[in-house]
C-alpha cells in the first residue's frame, strides 16, 4: 500500500461519514476527468477511421431522426 493510499485511509478513519462519501465522490470524479482526458486523446488523434466515416456518412444521410440499433442493424446487413 501506498504512503498516499494509507493517508488518505487514515484521514478519512477522522471524518465523519458524510464528509468521507464526498471524499469518495470527489475520487470518482477525478477518475471520470481522467478517462475523459484519455478519449480526448484518442479522439483528438489524427489517423484515417474509416469505419467511423462510413457510419457517420450513413447516419447523415437518413436525415435527422435518432438513430436506434434496429436501423443501424438493417443497414449493416446489406
Amino acid at each position: 500500500m501506498s504512503i498516499e493510499t494509507r493517508d488518505l485511509l487514515e484521514i478519512c478513519e477522522r471524518l465523519p461519514a458524510a464528509q468521507v462519501s464526498e471524499v469518495a465522490d470527489f475520487a470518482r470524479f477525478l477518475l471520470a476527468k481522467q478517462d475523459d482526458a484519455a478519449w480526448e486523446r484518442i479522439i483528438a488523434e489524427n489517423k484515417p477511421r474509416p469505419k467511423l466515416d462510413q457510419f457517420l456518412k450513413a447516419a447523415l444521410a437518413e436525415g435527422s431522426e435518432p438513430l436506434d440499433d434496429a436501423a443501424f442493424e438493417r443497414k449493416s446487413r446489406r
